[in-house]
Parts: C-alpha cells; structure tokens; sequence
C-alpha cells in the first residue's frame, strides 16, 4: 500500500506538482538514435494502476553500474525531471509527459508490483523451460 504524500502514480504525474518518486515496472526498454548519432536509451515504464509513460536516459548513463534498468523488475525512481511530450514521429505511450533520467536520478530495485493493469510479456527462455503457458505473448522491442 502506498502511503499518500510519499509517492505519485504515473498518472497523477505534473509539472504543477512536486515531482514525489514513482514506483514502476519496466514494461520495455530499447535504443533509438536521435539527431546526428546521438543515441538514449528508451524506456516504457508503469505503475500498478495500469498508466505507461516514457522514459529516456542517455547511451552513457545506461552503460554506468548506476542505471541497471532492466525489463521486468520494478523501481522507485527519485530525482528525476519531467517535461512534455514533443510532438515525435511515433508517441509510445497515452501520457503527455516524459520522464528523463539524468545523472542525478536514483533508481531502487523494490518487490515486484503485482496485481499491475498492463500486460507482461514472458521472457523466452522462461517459456522455452516450461515455466509459462505457451499460449502467451512473448515480448521483445
């Protein structure tokens, strides 16, 4: 149970509001080059509630020990900043903000969130050992 003024959800994230730490599950994760070679990794993250937002973080942030994102734990994620969503070729998720991850952001592993609103997608070698139902999506980006 979240403790009200301790957290937000995702969908209650605003630039109008102190930016209080999300705790979220990485749906998926992959790169995009942006510009002239300038490449961030991309995030879709969301909360027990079902909501999905992006979230970015540059290439160099990603390789350091301190950004071990990966697809399917979940995080408390701190300090980080918020803006728009610019108009992009392709807008990956509903929500009309961005999370980017900066050198100042704190990620925490926490317990999974369970009872979560968005699909998950087994991981392949778990589905190959038998430990899912066949008959699920596999996921991938």
């Amino acid at each position: 149970m979240v403790v009200k003024g301790t957290h937000r959800f995702v969908s209650e994230l605003s630039l109008d509001k102190p930016l209080l730490p999300v705790r979220v599950k990485v749906i998926c994760k992959g790169p995009t080059v942006v510009g002239s070679g300038f490449q961030k990794t991309v995030l879709i993250i969301g909360d027990e509630k079902g909501n999905t937002i992006q979230a970015t973080l540059v290439r160099d942030l990603e390789a350091s020990a301190d950004m071990p994102l990966e697809e399917g734990p979940s995080y408390e994620i701190k300090d980080f900043e918020l803006s728009h969503v610019i108009a992009e070729r392709v807008r990956l998720t509903r929500n009309r903000y961005n999370i980017n991850l900066t050198n100042s952001s704190v990620n925490l592993k926490i317990d999974p969130i369970k009872h979560s609103r968005f699909y998950c997608f087994p991981n392949w070698d778990d589905l190959y050992r038998g430990l899912h139902h066949p008959k699920f999506p596999i996921g991938s980006i």
